[in-house]
């Protein structure tokens, strides 16, 4: 198993049920791409930025789980990290997401192969652990700002952000009235190298 690291955030109670997500963390955002995204945003009517600390690439969404479920979650986390190396990714795009007409403002780039495959593998053991998880193709997109309506943003072209994606991550997703706040609850270290065959 690869680099499983404890869990950070008790789950309260037998029953107590937790919207939880698996996603790539730790977007580094230098001075230069936070002012452009600060300037694009002042210029959208009801635009929201998201908290930088909370900036991710969403692997799979789970949703609801209860406590029970946990092992469950973190063995198929567990295994999908352990079967993927660590590796570089590029954001180099800034504007609406999924299409230029949208309620979403976000860094997005190529999806590289084999965090493609991570996605499709972590979806997969996790439906077969009987989670509702959508089955569609990874994405690259890190959700930099929000809007009360759509809004036609084009995409623009930004200087590239190399991001390292080293480990994986579950989140647990709590809803406030001033936007969703994420807690850590486990990560999953990528292997550095590729592991020989046996």
């Amino acid at each position: 198993m690869a680099g499983r690291q404890p869990r950070l955030r008790c789950m309260r109670g037998e029953g107590f049920m937790a919207r939880l997500f698996v996603a790539l963390g730790d977007i580094p955002v230098d001075q230069e791409l936070a002012r452009a995204i600060a300037e694009l945003l002042a210029g959208v009517p009801g635009a929201r930025a998201t908290a930088p600390e909370s900036r991710h690439v969403t692997l799979a969404f789970i949703g609801d789980a209860a406590r029970s479920q946990m092992p469950r979650i973190e063995a198929a986390c567990a295994e999908a990290a352990a079967e993927t190396r660590a590796q570089s990714y590029v954001l180099d795009q800034l504007g609406g997401f999924p299409r230029a007409e949208a309620r979403i403002v976000a860094l997005t780039g190529v999806t590289p192969p084999g965090l493609g495959r991570l996605a499709q593998g972590l979806g997969d053991r996790l439906r077969a652990g009987g989670f509702p998880v959508e089955r569609r193709p990874l994405r690259m997109h890190v959700t930099v700002g929000r809007l009360r309506e759509s809004y036609r943003i084009p995409r623009q072209d930004i200087a590239p952000l190399h991001v390292m994606a080293e480990e994986i991550r579950l989140y647990e997703s709590e809803l406030l009235p001033a936007g969703a706040r994420y807690h850590l609850v486990s990560a999953f270290a990528l292997p550095s190298r590729e592991e020989p065959s046996a």
